[in-house]
């Protein structure tokens, strides 16, 4: 029987591209799944979750989480139909690559919003939601090797997932006491039309020119980095970035 069986995992992220990556490999380990993506994506996650036979084991949200008050407006319905959540995976995000001159105050607003507040806020409501129902529970950040490394025209979605990587490491010193990991994957390269790279080939190439296993990350291996930070709430992997970068960050 998998560990996973009956456990509440929420997704954020979850309509296309990795998340829904992750929706399918969790409800596979006999999870049960909360889906989460902006409203004007609602469509898109009742169509995958309807497409797959998922109706009865997945339940699907669509809210921006970047508006006053959604994170708490979201706790308050889930709360309502579930009495605890053990995994929370901060997928959604915001990618932009743009020469340095010509990032606004509205791209720097965006990113943060979406890489930086997002998820240490829901992070820090999910929390305490697993304290007070004494849940061993599993916060997962999805970060970037970019946050670890830097590439021209990505200064500012590196800054914001260097920063999402800092938080996985201050909210796992804060929760640890509480039996709650966190930890972050650091994806590099990812074969999903949502990472953006197949609609680029320059970046295809050079990127994969960093990367000793000179290809593009498959999602299921991202996945199955997420599947191991999850299985083990409150143990000793804590506040660690797991990177699945084929190899970029060592060389």
């Amino acid at each position: 029987m998998s560990k996973f069986n009956g456990r509440v995992v929420l997704i954020t992220g979850a309509d296309s591209g990795l998340g829904a990556i992750f929706v399918e490999r969790f409800l596979n380990l006999g999870a049960r799944v909360i889906l989460v993506a902006r409203e004007n994506h609602f469509d898109e996650i009742m169509e995958l979750i309807n497409s797959k036979g998922w109706a009865n084991i997945a339940r699907a949200i669509g809210i921006d989480l970047t508006e006053i008050g959604a994170i708490d407006r979201l706790l308050a319905a889930l709360l309502s139909k579930t009495d605890h959540i053990d995994v929370l995976i901060n997928n959604a995000g915001f990618r932009l690559k743009k020469e340095l001159d010509n990032i606004t105050e509205s791209d720097w607003r965006q990113l943060i919003d979406w890489n930086m507040r997002v998820p240490f806020f829901l992070s820090q409501k999910v929390s305490l939601a697993m304290r007070r129902a004494k849940t061993r529970g599993t916060i997962i950040n999805v970060a970037s090797q970019l946050g670890i490394v830097a590439a021209r025209d990505y200064s500012l979605y590196g800054i914001s997932k260097a920063g999402l990587i800092g938080i996985t490491k201050s909210l796992a010193t804060e929760l640890a006491r509480y039996g709650i990991s966190v930890n972050a994957v650091a994806p590099g390269p990812t074969n999903t039309a949502k990472a953006g790279l197949l609609r680029d080939e320059t970046d295809v190439i050079d990127f994969l020119h960093r990367m000793p296993i000179a290809r593009r990350v498959e999602p299921s291996e991202i996945a199955d980095a997420v599947e191991f930070l999850a299985a083990n709430p409150g143990g000793a992997v804590t506040g660690h970035t797991l990177v699945v970068d084929g190899g970029w960050t060592i060389t």
